[in-house]
This record gives C-alpha cells, structure tokens and sequence, in this order.
C-alpha cells in the first residue's frame, strides 16, 4: 500500500497550478485513484444488500462518480455482459429468434455411433443341454449413420458353430433411427423455447414484491436512519480532518465511502422495485415466463406439442413435418405383433412399415417368413425353412390406450416345391376398442380366414389341424380396467375360434375352441397384493360329431414386503396351460405346467457388513399335450437356489450360490452346483472375481471339483473385455483325462 497526499482546502475549493507540468504529474494521479474507487464501488455493490439503511443525501459521492472520473472509469472499466448469450443480435440490434437462413446442408452419406461386439463360447465335457459343443462364436455389429441428415442404424448378427456359419440363427436389419430423429427436433424445440425466454425475460414479480417489501422497511426503520445519520456525520469529519490535516490516514475515510455508495446502490433499487409495484398488473403476464418455459419444456415428451412449436416458430419444413410420421422403417429381419387371430410372435424378413398422419395409422409390411430363434442358444434341433410370403396391411383410427378402430389384411402363401406345400392363407380382422376414462378398455375383435392347400406333399413345416365344421370366424371380447377406489385391477377375455379358423402367422393359436379368462390383481393395505386367475377352455378337435375336450387351470400369486428391504412371493398354478415364445424350441411347443414356487429377497447387515439373500425353492412338472411337435418332455422337478452377497467394503465381496433340482420334491438328486467367489473391484473400471466350485450330476458324470472366476475391464470409452471360465475335474482323479472346460470370452469396440 501507498498514501498519496491530497492538497487541497475542500472539495469546493481546489486550487491548481496552471503550470503544464504539475497537470502531466496529476493525470497519472487520478487514474490511479479512479481504478481503486472502481474496483470500491463493485465491491460496495456486491456487498449493499447486507448494510443498513442510507441516507437519501450522497451529494458528495455522487459528484466523485462525474467529471473527469466518470470518463476515466468508463475508459478502463470493460464491458462485463456474457458474450454466450443464448440468442443472437440482428443489424439493428434487436433480438433474432429465428434460424439462419444459410443453416448447413446435410451430408449425403455420414457415419455416425456405432460398435461390435464378438463373444466366444469353448466347453469341453460339459453338458448343457443344447445343441452347443466345442467353440461357439457369435458377433453383433451395430452401426449407426446419416443420409441426408436422417438417422439410421445398420444390425447385424453372425452365427458360427465349430466354424460353421449358422444361416438359421444369423439376421441383419436396416431401421430409420426415430428416437434419434424425434430427438433432434425435440432439442430444437427446446432450443426456440428458451430463446422465447431470453427475449422476453422480466423479473419475478412475487420475488420482487417481497423483496420491495423488505427494504422499504429497512429504509423506514429508526436504527437505518440514525445509523445514515452517524454515517454521514462520520464522513464529513474525516473529510474536514483529511483537509486540515495533510498526510492523514485515509482509511476510515475510505471505508465510509464504501457504506456511502452500498447506500446509495440500495436506494436506486428501492426505486426500481417501487415502479415494479405500481406496474404489477401489466407485469403479471410477464412473470409467469418462467413457469410457462418449465410446463411446455416437459409438454415436449409429446411427438404433437414438438410439432406444434416448430411450426408456430416457423422451423419445421413440409417434408421434416411428413417424416415425423415415421413410427419404424425396417429392411431385413422384423418382429411383427398385431393380434391372437393375425400375426403373433411373427417374424420375417423383408420390409415393414408403420405411418401416422394426424390420428390415422397404417402399418404395411412384405416379406418371407422365417423360424422365430435365439441365436445366443442353439437347441440342436432342425429349424424350419418357410418359403411363405407375407403380406399384410392394417390400418385404423386412434391411440393404442385408447379409442380406436383398426382393420386388418394379411396373405402368407406358399408357392410349393419339393420341400413345401403350396398353401394360401387370407385373414381379415376388424377390432373397435373403446376408453371409459383413463382406466378402463373394452375391446371387440372379429376375423374370418380362408386357408386352402395341396394335400399329400410333405412339408418341413407342420400343417396345421383342420377340423370339418367349416367355421371359419373367429371372435374375442376383452376387458381391462383399474378401479381407482379400491386400486383392483381386472383383466377379461371371452373368445371362440371356429373349427376351420386357420392362421399361418400363429402357431400358438387353437381351432374349434371357447376359451374364458379372468385375471384379477387386489392390494391389500401397503404391504401385500393378491392375485388369482383362471381359464376355461373347450376344444373340439375332430368332426363335429364327436365330443369336446374341456381344460381348466387357475393361478394364484401373492407378493408380501413388509418393508424396502424384504420382499417375497408365493406362486401356485395347478395346472397351466402355457404357450413358449418359441425362441428355445425353434418356433413353438404348447406344454401343461404344473408350477408351485417360493422367491424371496432381503437386505441386511451380517456383523456390521451389507448383506443381500435370495431365496428360490419352486416344484414344475412338464409334459407335452401334443405327441406331433417337434419336441416332446415330460418332467418333474423340483429346484432349490440360495445365494448370498456379502460386502466386506465397498469394492470388495464375497458371493455364494448353491442351486439344487430333484426328481419331484424331495426325490433324488438331479443335479447339484454350489460355488463361492471373492469379488474385487481393483479400479473403477477392473472386476475380478474367483473361486472353489463343486458338481454333481449323479448317473452322468463323477462328483468333479475346480474353479470359476471372471475378468471384465472397461478401456478408456471405446470398448469392454470379459472373460469367464470354469474348470473343474473327478474329485477323486483330479489330474484325470476326464475334466470339463467352460470359457466363454467377449470383447465390445465403440466409436
């Protein structure tokens, strides 16, 4: 610090030397002096709301902040507004809005996110239960890319078993990206938005009224008053000292200054408030920006609200508006879903469609019907070869979960040849859906098929059963709803199918059959859920002369949790009629389950450590009610699964698993697996977890013991390695010929 002194009588009477030399040692003087009052007066106002009151007479300060240190303070004082504002300025200064007109053209061809990922599977000796043996490779690409600025991704999935490519179980598929498109345009829905907030910004007018309140009061108040009064005696004392006195130290007076100028700020704002509350009633609409910028950012999530945004900002072209039509745009392999009577767990290779305008919806697909698999599980057994084309085209009015009215046309024919039938099979369907409320859905379905076909040629597909009745309607009425006041939740079907009813495009789907359904959920209280359903179904599956078979099954569950760290679930069904998705048995098997199980979960602390227990213990019988399909079982089993992780710290644990089945309950051992690994997670982006295993697989295989343990990594963002392997061997002979090798590797490259 440095002290300059100040010659002079008072501020009034300031006598200067007209001589050019002592004005060239002065200016350099109060440009110093008006950088410190600057960087004082900042200070003064970041600090003004925590003073007390001031007086309405700062003449003296006032005077300071004009003249000659007004032009010095703007010369060196820099413009403090952000350079990053959210909208632009146009020539004219004001704010623009609007896009530029000169925006970029799209690429013609862009490559964008996309990834591979390669997993191996090698076992030797083990039995799993599946058509695997030896090296099995499966590889997954995913690429992402641009055309003309629409997104697009690009799938592929590879099969190879002991170096034979699986054609079966390998697929590929070109989709229009529309999560990624709505996305794009949802941001720049947001983005005109927040630019109508900046243009027309305002203060918060309840903030503002409040905060008015509080400093009139402080204004009026006896100690703001009496402590301005001291204050700007203070100041003139020391003034009149400094001038008396030359040399004197300056440091009360500099601190009085400050308090003299948070005063002054405090006032100007007491001003500003005052004429924001006499404009209240025009600033109203203007304050509520905020909270109307906050409700239509989350309308947003709505496709519509995007829409009617751009287009109010003029932002949306005719051709962007038609694509946001685009439900899904799919070349190569699709799943299709449309009803129980159409197309049902369906899948083709091909092309397919869905578009939206305005509250009509059309679907429109053509392709070649192929066997619905899983190609991380062969099974062993021959997949089907389709040579059906697919055809179909639904269209109708209104949402999914609400009113609508949809029709439906589907062809699948088969041209025949030496391994095929040639087969037609037409369907129309029509369903009206009607909403009462937001809880309630009463649906009516009814379709009518025509299917005929070369008999006497064998096909690697099954023919499906035809009956003699010559029926071929079929019709369903369904129910769902949720009861507000006692929260039930109810589900209903009544459906009949005729004799001749014939779909190619479901495989689970039952001729000449009546089936009644009802489903009902009940909570009771905050801690339990009961639940209990059942169908009846009568088929007749010869000639109308001879007599119905009647089938009956029911299901009960009930979930208890008692609190957020202990939750459990008994489930009981009879006798279930279950239909496979088909992906284990290579399109479909219908089987009766006889099911009773325990789950059960909970969190706790086993000497000071977290600790989480799972619980299984479930009885299934299996058997096939159809001796024709291509797979046939007939089980009964019983399975027991324990496990439990223990967390020692918190990237350090211990995990043991015990799984069990026995022919029926407590019958003999089928098989028996129980391991115990220790977790470590060594980096934020290292697990390694190893650790003793013990199997027994009696009538297969000795008692073996060994080890199993993994490796993950993840490498820097572009990729992920995992390894995972087992070995173990005759616990008697454990340097024996006969040990059982399981590795299973994967490697995952983004960019």
């Amino acid at each position: 610090m440095f002290s300059v002194p100040i010659t002079r009588k008072s501020k009034s009477s300031y006598r200067f030397n007209k001589h050019k030399t002592y004005w060239t040692n002065l200016i350099p003087l109060f440009i110093i002096t008006s950088m410190m009052l600057t960087s004082h007066s900042i200070s003064a106002q970041i600090t003004a709301a925590s003073h007390a009151g001031i007086s309405s007479d700062t003449n003296a300060v006032k005077k300071q902040r004009q003249g000659l240190f007004g032009f010095i303070n703007h010369l060196f004082h820099k413009n403090s507004k952000s350079q990053n504002d959210y909208v632009r300025k146009n020539k004219n200064g004001r704010r623009d809005t609007g896009v530029s007109k000169k925006s970029q053209k799209p690429e013609p061809f862009e490559i964008t996110k996309g990834g591979i990922t390669w997993s191996s599977l090698y076992t030797q000796g083990v039995n799993l239960n599946t058509g695997i043996s030896g090296l099995y490779s499966l590889a997954r690409l995913s690429q992402g890319f641009d055309t003309y600025g629409l997104p697009f991704v690009a799938q592929g999935t590879g099969v190879f078993n002991n170096g034979q490519f699986e054609r079966s179980y390998s697929s590929y598929s070109i989709n229009f990206d529309v999560e990624t498109y709505n996305a794009n345009l949802r941001k720049r829905a947001e983005n005109v938005l927040l630019n109508k907030k900046a243009s027309g910004k305002t203060p918060n007018l309840a903030d503002s009224l409040d905060t008015f309140e509080s400093v009139r009061k402080k204004l009026q108040s006896p100690s703001c008053q009496s402590e301005e009064s001291a204050n700007k005696s203070a100041f003139q004392k020391e003034e009149l000292n400094l001038s008396m006195h030359t040399g004197s130290d300056t440091t009360e007076l500099h601190s009085l200054r400050m308090k003299l100028q948070a005063y002054e700020q405090l006032e100007k704002r007491y001003g500003q408030l005052y004429a924001i509350k006499r404009n209240a009633g025009n600033l109203e609409k203007a304050d509520s920006s905020e909270k109307r910028y906050e409700r239509d950012e989350k309308l947003l999530s709505n496709p519509d609200n995007v829409k009617k945004v751009l287009d109010e900002s003029h932002q949306l072209s005719g051709y962007e508006k038609f694509l946001m039509g685009v439900k899904k745009f799919t070349i190569g392999q699709s799943g299709e879903e449309i009803s129980e009577f159409t197309l049902h767990s369906f899948m083709m290779n091909g092309i397919s469609t869905s578009y939206q305008a305005d509250n009509i919806v059309t679907d429109v697909g053509y392709g070649k019907q192929i066997a619905v698999v899983d190609p991380f599980l062969m099974t062993g057994i021959n997949v089907p070869q389709y040579k059906r084309t697919v055809e179909f085209v639904k269209s109708g009015e209104g949402p999914d979960n609400g009113s609508n009215f949809y029709a439906t046309v589907i062809k699948i024919a088969d041209p025949g040849g030496n391994n095929s039938i040639d087969e037609t099979n037409w369907i129309m369907d029509l369903s009206k859906q009607i909403a009462f409320g937001k809880d309630i859905l009463i649906e009516g379905e009814i379709a009518k098929s025509s299917f005929s076909y070369v008999r006497g040629r064998s096909d690697s597909a099954a023919i499906p059963f035809i009956p003699t009745n010559n029926n071929t309607i079929a019709y369903a009425l369904r129910g769902k709803g949720i009861f507000p006041e006692s929260k039930t939740v109810i589900k209903a079907e009544v459906s009949q199918t005729g004799g001749n009813y014939v779909t190619l495009g479901n495989p689970f789907l039952i001729s000449g059959a009546k089936k009644y359904e009802l489903d009902i959920i009940q909570p009771i209280g905050q801690k339990l859920s009961a639940g209990v359903g059942g169908t009846h179904i009568l088929e007749n599956r010869g000639t109308s002369g001879e007599t119905n078979e009647t089938d009956n099954w029911i299901h009960i569950s009930i979930q208890y949790k008692p609190t957020n760290l202990i939750s459990m679930e008994l489930k009981y069904a009879p006798r279930q009629f279950q239909q496979e998705s088909g992906t284990v048995y290579a399109n479909s098997i219908t089987s009766n389950i006889n099911q009773l199980s325990f789950t059960g979960n909970m969190q706790s602390r086993i000497f000071g450590k977290n600790s989480t227990t799972s619980i299984f213990a479930g009885n299934f019988q299996y058997n096939t009610i159809e001796s024709s399909q291509l797979f046939v079982q007939n089980l009964r089993l019983s399975y027991y699964m324990f496990s439990e992780l223990l967390m020692l710290c918190p990237t350090q644990g211990i995990n043991f698993s015990l799984d069990e089945s026995r022919n029926d309950w407590i019958g003999s051992l089928s098989q028996f697996i129980g391991q115990a690994t220790y977790n470590w997670n060594l980096k934020k982006s290292l697990t390694v977890a190893l650790g003793p295993q013990w199997v027994e697989q009696p009538g297969l295989i000795a008692n073996e013991a060994g080890v199993t343990g993994s490796l993950s990594s993840s490498i820097q963002k572009w990729g992920r390695i995992g390894l995972q392997f087992t070995y173990r061997n005759n616990a008697e002979k454990p340097l024996g010929t006969t040990a059982q090798y399981l590795i299973n590797g994967n490697i995952s490259i983004l960019w």
